[in-house]
């Protein structure tokens, strides 16, 4: 089972702390008395910035693109947004964000981490001078975990007719969720056993079965490709497939009506010829059981 990780985060002003790239490991800590919120203090304290929900796959944000938690770590590939507002009223206005260093992209005001690493988001003023900054950690999306009722799973079962509706997050090597709106390709291997009844595009797909079966989910995210199984109904599991047993049954019982029948049909025959030659012959073989094929080579051998 896997829960969504929630992340550490900066306070308000009330408190020093400093920042992240000193090294210290000087942050302040979380405090659970006072909720989460959308702004976070900047690491200088001279204002808070505020993440912004860029497309609507981001796992920070809610469908009214309203921000549930203050992330840290976002997503290689994943479109996100910032903006950032003094503390000084009277220095109020707009102070464009900016990324320091070529492992961010921009785009208007939307960012993109396009490979992994540290990278600090500098607050400049009019004059391009930095008045506050905040890191953020770009990290490569390691696995995709579907949740189903906030509970991980690892396999899908339905019945014929009946939809699920799953929801996505994407997980980097350290199990945290990553932020960011990010672009999903969801498919099913055998479209006659399920279906998707969303959007293949999106991070919440909802699957319908079909007809009894085992299929396959696949859900890809840039380069990552992973599946997950699917049964419906009494499906099988599509990589060990229970094989019914009667032809087996079958085939025993088969081959000892035969058997018998062949050994009847032999000693007839086998007692004729020994009745006509030798009577102690066949008064033996029939004291020891032996198999009347095994008699008659044996017969011949000796003589």
């Amino acid at each position: 089972m896997t829960t969504i990780a929630i992340h550490r985060r900066w306070h308000t002003v009330r408190r020093v702390c400093l920042p992240l790239w000193l090294g210290l490991g000087l942050g302040c800590p979380a405090d659970d008395d006072d909720g989460f919120e959308p702004d976070q203090v900047g690491e200088l304290g001279a204002g808070t910035f505020r993440y912004r929900c860029v497309g609507d796959t981001d796992p920070y944000c809610s469908n009214d693109a309203t921000l549930a938690y203050f992330p840290d770590r976002i997503a290689v590939g994943g479109h996100f947004g910032l903006q950032f507002t003094p503390n000084d009223p009277a220095r109020a206005g707009h102070y464009p964000v900016v990324p320091a260093g070529p492992a961010v992209s921009q785009q208007l005001d939307a960012f993109r981490f396009e490979r992994e690493g540290l990278v600090a988001f500098l607050a400049l003023d009019a004059l391009g001078e930095v008045i506050d900054l905040r890191h953020f950690h770009g990290a490569e999306v390691d696995r995709v975990a579907v949740l189903r009722d906030a509970v991980e799973v690892l396999r899908v079962d339905l019945q014929p007719g009946d939809q699920l509706t799953l929801e996505a997050l994407p997980k980097d090597v350290l199990g945290s969720t990553l932020a960011g709106s990010l672009t999903y390709q969801w498919s099913v291997a055998d479209p006659s056993v399920a279906e998707l009844v969303s959007a293949p595009y999106g991070r919440s797909p909802t699957v319908r079965g079909l007809r009894n079966g085992a299929t396959l989910l696949q859900v890809q995210v840039g380069a990552l490709l992973q599946q997950y199984d699917v049964r419906i109904g009494t499906g099988a599991d599509p990589e060990d497939p229970e094989e019914p047993e009667e032809p087996e049954t079958s085939e025993s019982s088969g081959g000892t009506t035969g058997a018998e029948a062949d050994a009847s049909s032999s000693g007839d025959d086998t007692a004729a010829d020994e009745s006509s030659t030798n009577g102690d012959a066949s008064t033996s073989s029939e004291s020891s059981g032996a198999d009347p094929a095994e008699e008659s080579s044996t017969g011949e051998v000796e003589q």
